[in-house]
């Protein structure tokens, strides 16, 4: 068993959709669009003596600032063909090899590993991976997400929704919302616009039109993205963009205007991404952050109600986990990290705490 860099996206996308459903986030696109913003990938995967992969992670190196030192971060990795103590700790032993050739402080996974599998997350802590609990330092992915099986027909999809959904797709189709798909730099732009009105009126952060750009030109031509907009009467209502990969697909990214939310274009959007999602043969649709132990009052209650509406599971993830290298630099990092991060919490939000909601 040994430890190679991969560098075909061909080989490592291969390995990923044969571990079963693997998240676009450690995807070989995803390392690519990242390359773009101060990131640098490195791949690494377990083969045994056959050269069969059994296991793998895609990391992200990036600078910590003034420091002179960098940081690993894995999305929602590594992943295995089969879970392995073994496999893992001979990917842990490379990339600490690694971590030193690259001047690394820690590593940051937050795995596709849900919270009550206490099996795994024990071998995590017995491999010296310690879960972080602070909210501010913690919350890289959404911690929860609402998963949506797709695999019944479409009446029977539509008939699994809360009566009061299926109510508001009739609305919005009776009054004349469309939903079509867009592309291009016209399409982008225009996705842009509900994103900037929608952080306006929730007071969140978005990304700039490049990074939106960057995605919709390496993973459009890999039939890994797709733009869809809701309008009536010539005037755009909402938009959203979601990334496949395999059989899944995710809604990470999504804004509405303030003109017509009486017609209720956001349900009819969402119910004709699910119909062609089926199309495209997808079974699964990851609908991404929903808050931790919602309540009414919470600040994304009501994007809580929404998704959940659509009948979907709710996940609870294991969360982040961290593996120091230099635990003295790590321990002081940390603690920039959190402050930096809570007042950027206040100057966006208004609130020092993450949306997501406090980590138990």
């Amino acid at each position: 068993m040994k430890v190679q860099e991969v560098t075909d996206e061909a080989i490592w996308n291969e390995f990923l959709l044969g571990t079963g459903s693997p998240s676009v986030l450690q995807s070989f696109q995803w390392g690519e669009l990242k390359s773009n913003f101060s990131w640098q990938p490195f791949r690494l995967m377990v083969v045994d003596d056959d050269k069969r992969p059994l296991g793998g992670i895609s990391l992200l190196k990036r600078a910590i600032p003034k420091s002179g030192y960098y940081l690993f971060y894995a999305p929602r990795g590594p992943v295995f063909s089969t879970w392995s103590l073994e496999v893992l700790q001979r990917l842990i032993e490379a990339i600490k090899d690694l971590a030193r050739r690259e001047k690394v402080v820690f590593l940051r996974i937050d795995p596709n590993i849900k919270d009550d599998d206490q099996e795994k997350t024990t071998i995590l802590e017995k491999l010296g991976f310690a879960k972080i609990t602070d909210n501010l330092t913690s919350v890289l992915q959404p911690r929860c997400t609402m998963m949506l099986d797709l695999s019944p027909s479409v009446d029977e999809l539509l008939k699994s929704f809360k009566e009061k959904h299926r109510y508001n797709i009739r609305l919005a189709r009776k009054k004349g919302v469309k939903v079509d798909s867009a592309s291009g730099v016209e399409g982008i732009e225009r996705f842009y616009k509900m994103m900037e009105i929608t952080q306006n009126r929730q007071k969140f952060a978005i990304r700039p039109l490049a990074y939106y750009q960057k995605i919709w030109e390496i993973m459009e031509p890999k039939a890994m993205t797709r733009l869809f907009v809701a309008e009536a009467d010539g005037e755009d209502l909402s938009s959203i963009m979601v990334l496949k990969f395999g059989q899944k697909i995710w809604y990470m990214y999504g804004g509405s205007s303030n003109s017509k939310r009486n017609l209720m274009p956001n349900y009819l959007l969402q119910w004709e991404v699910m119909r062609w999602a089926k199309e495209a043969g997808c079974t699964c649709y990851d609908m991404w952050g929903i808050p931790h132990n919602p309540k009414p009052g919470q600040a994304l209650w009501g994007v809580y109600r929404f998704k959940k509406g659509f009948n979907g599971e709710e996940v609870t993830w294991a969360g982040c986990y961290d593996l120091p290298f230099n635990k003295a630099m790590y321990k002081l990092l940390l603690g920039g990290w959190r402050l930096y991060r809570g007042l950027s919490n206040l100057k966006t939000r208004g609130r020092w705490l993450s949306p997501y909601g406090e980590q138990p």
